[in-house]
C-alpha cells in the first residue's frame, strides 16, 4: 500500500471498507483489514471501525476477526477507541453489556484485555468497573482479571478472585 499512489489505492481501500466485516472473519481477508488499520489513513481506519463496531461482540468471538478488533484498539484514533469501548461496556439502559459475554469467550477475552491496555481515563475506569461487576466469571475471565491487575495496584477484597 505504501508504494502505490492514492489514485490507485483509494478505490481498493473503499472496497475493503465496504466488505470489512466479511473480510475480518476470513482466514486471509482479516490480514488485509489489519494492514489497512495499521498503515492506512485515519479516515480509512475510522470508516472500518465504524463498520466493525456495530458487530463488536460477534466479531470479537471469532478466531480471525478478534485479531482485527484488537488491531482497531491498537491503531485507531482515541475517539474511535473510545467508541469501541463504549460499545463493549454497553450504552445507557443496557442491562447486560456485551463485555460480559466477551470476557467469558476464548477469543473475545483477548479483545477485552487489549481494551484495558489501551483505554485512557475515564474509559479505563468505566471498563474496569464493569469488569469487576461481571456475574458468574469463568476461567477465561481470569485472563482479564490478570490484565486488570497490571493497572490496578490492589484488587478489591470483595471480588471473588482468584477462583
Amino acid at each position: 500500500y505504501s508504494s502505490c499512489c492514492d489514485v490507485q489505492a483509494d478505490p481498493i481501500i473503499a472496497e475493503i471498507v465496504k466488505k470489512a466485516a466479511d473480510l475480518a472473519q476470513d482466514q486471509y481477508g482479516n490480514y488485509v483489514v489489519q494492514h489497512v488499520l495499521e498503515y492506512g489513513k485515519d479516515p480509512q481506519k475510522e470508516a472500518i471501525m465504524k463498520v466493525l463496531k456495530t458487530s463488536i461482540e460477534h466479531l470479537s468471538k471469532q478466531k480471525f476477526s478478534s485479531n482485527v478488533i484488537e488491531k482497531c484498539l491498537q491503531h485507531g484514533r482515541e475517539k474511535d477507541k473510545e467508541s469501541l469501548i463504549t460499545e463493549m461496556i454497553g450504552r445507557e439502559g443496557v442491562s447486560v453489556p456485551p463485555l460480559y459475554s466477551m470476557m467469558k469467550d476464548k477469543y473475545a477475552n483477548y479483545v477485552v484485555q487489549k481494551a484495558v491496555e489501551v483505554a485512557k481515563p475515564p474509559f479505563k475506569a468505566s471498563l474496569i468497573e464493569k469488569i469487576y461487576s461481571i456475574p458468574d466469571p469463568n476461567n477465561y475471565c481470569q485472563h482479564v482479571f490478570h490484565a486488570v491487575s497490571n493497572f490496578v495496584p490492589r484488587m478489591p477484597t470483595a471480588y471473588p478472585y482468584p477462583y
